[in-house]
């Protein structure tokens, strides 16, 4: 009835249709995590987004006056003065030396080249 060679042919197409069964359900298993992160990633693109978008109304200069008029009282805000960051006697002595190298260059007079870029009208 059955030979040896057909018994095994057998068992090798079962063997061979496991396999196949086993890398199809393998691959959609990948398939699955990769469109998990990228539904990931998207999300993470638009919080990125809000953020930037909060971050840039925390930031605009109108809010920022408003909130220093409210609590320049109480945080006892005031302007910084110059003299408040640093001074010329401050700096290290190679920087006061390039400083001293650049005034002492003549003054230099303005030159407008012939560059049009679309951008501003001369």
């Amino acid at each position: 009835m059955f030979r040896t060679s057909d018994v095994i042919l057998i068992g090798v197409m079962v063997a061979a249709a496991g396999l196949t069964f086993k890398i199809k359900y393998d691959a959609e298993l990948k398939y699955e995590e990769v469109r998990r992160l990228e539904a990931e990633i998207r999300t993470e693109r638009d919080t990125i987004d809000v953020l930037e978008a909060d971050l840039s109304v925390l930031t605009q200069p109108s809010r920022l006056q408003k909130l220093v008029d409210v609590y320049s009282e109480e945080l006892q805000l005031r302007s910084v003065e110059p003299d408040q960051i640093g001074s010329l006697e401050s700096l290290p002595e190679t920087l006061r030396q390039i400083g001293e190298i650049v005034s002492a260059r003549p003054p230099v007079d303005a030159v407008t080249d012939d560059v049009q870029t679309g951008a501003v009208s001369q």
